[in-house]
């Protein structure tokens, strides 16, 4: 598979923040799984991404958790040791591990993408506005086209799927490619879980 949708529903813990968002269960689910991948092949390499920077900052207290990040006693954050660099067969260093927003990966590729949608929500997307509060920096096609081209070899994404079946996503395209992506990883290229 080049293409994973891994399903929290709103039941396991919806959104939170008024400007900018978090989802815990998505940070900690995504530590986890970074960690996991990183430990069974020291070869590949991770990264992170999210729209928000508040679920950035929820990531790194669950990479944090789990080992994979570190804030020094100035308050600096940064990758812990083993998950910073790699060498690959020639002897050039590359990042192992990286976690930010979108913005923060303009030019990058990782082998192996996370991408947290953060948003889930209960919102009635009943005109232009609603849709923009339902979705937020989703429906941003450009952001969008970074965040899910960094990956050489898969791209997992972390999210409610509910919040892209909706009839409504028809004319927003950013919104619409999710669902287009959540429909490809159900055929024989994907997988859900």
């Amino acid at each position: 598979a080049v293409a994973v949708w891994k399903d929290l529903p709103h039941s396991t813990g919806p959104e939170s923040g008024v400007r900018s968002k978090r989802r815990p269960v998505e940070a900690q689910w995504i530590a986890e799984e970074s960690r996991r991948i990183l430990e069974s092949n020291p070869k590949l390499s991770v990264g992170v991404i999210s729209f928000y920077a508040a679920q950035v900052d929820e990531l790194f207290l669950c990479m944090e958790r789990v080992g994979l990040a570190e804030q020094r006693e100035d308050g600096e954050r940064y990758i812990a040791e083993p998950y910073r660099e790699r060498s690959d067969t020639k002897g050039r260093r590359s990042e192992r591990l990286r976690f930010g927003t979108v913005d923060a990966f303009q030019g990058k590729e990782f082998d192996v993408v996370l991408l947290s949608m953060t948003r889930s929500n209960d919102i009635v997307p009943d005109n232009e506005q609603g849709v923009r509060r339902k979705w937020g920096h989703l429906t941003l096609e450009n952001r969008l086209c970074v965040a899910m081209s960094r990956q050489q070899r898969l791209l997992v994404v972390v999210g409610d799927a509910d919040m892209f079946k909706d009839d409504v996503l028809a004319n927003e395209p950013g919104v619409s490619a999710l669902r287009k992506f959540h429909m490809f990883c159900g055929g024989a290229h994907g997988v859900r879980i």
